[in-house]
């Protein structure tokens, strides 16, 4: 009796490690897959007033906005602009400057990207090493805006990962 617990428990050890690789494969998943999609970023152009881009933050209930330029029907980012922006630089600032003024005058230039193709982990190597909460999703050799993605998005998922284990990711989603 005591042999067959331990093969019954030893099955169970060989059927969880299955699932480990499965859901490790799974688990981390293109960035493609868990991004806010273009069509739903609030994007902003570089003219946008502060005042302008404040309300379009607190309408939508976000953080951020992605300071782009238009070509051809295609958004190119040039940056990014938070509302931990417009209060350090409006508000809290020494000599603030007025609501009026164009928002590219403190949006973060240089922003930290991150590709469509690549996966979770890279997207959250990349927040940790560049210290943000958000990465602008690019695509193709002209980089133009395929989607954001935030530390929360990850979170979430990582989450979704762990409570599904050891079962399929998708059925647990489904439920």
């Amino acid at each position: 009796m005591v042999s067959t617990e331990f093969r019954c428990s030893t099955i169970h050890g060989v059927a969880y490690s299955s699932h480990v690789f499965s859901d490790l494969a799974e688990g981390n998943m293109l960035v493609t897959e868990f991004m806010t999609k273009v069509e739903q970023v609030v994007t902003v152009s570089p003219e946008t007033t502060i005042f302008e881009t404040a309300r379009r933050l607190a309408s939508h209930r976000i953080s951020v906005a992605v300071v782009v330029t238009q070509q051809n029907g295609l958004l190119f980012p040039l940056g990014i602009v938070s509302n931990q922006d417009i209060v350090r630089h409006c508000v809290a600032a020494d000599e603030p400057i007025t609501r009026e003024e164009i928002v590219s005058r403190i949006m973060s230039k240089g922003v930290a990207t991150v590709d469509l193709h690549q996966n979770r982990d890279d997207a959250a190597e990349l927040m940790a090493d560049f210290n943000v909460h958000h990465l602008v999703v690019v695509q193709g050799a002209q980089k133009t805006l395929a989607g954001l993605v935030s530390s929360w998005d990850i979170a979430r998922e990582v989450t979704l990962d762990r409570r599904a284990w050891p079962y399929n990711r998708s059925a647990f989603l489904a439920n």
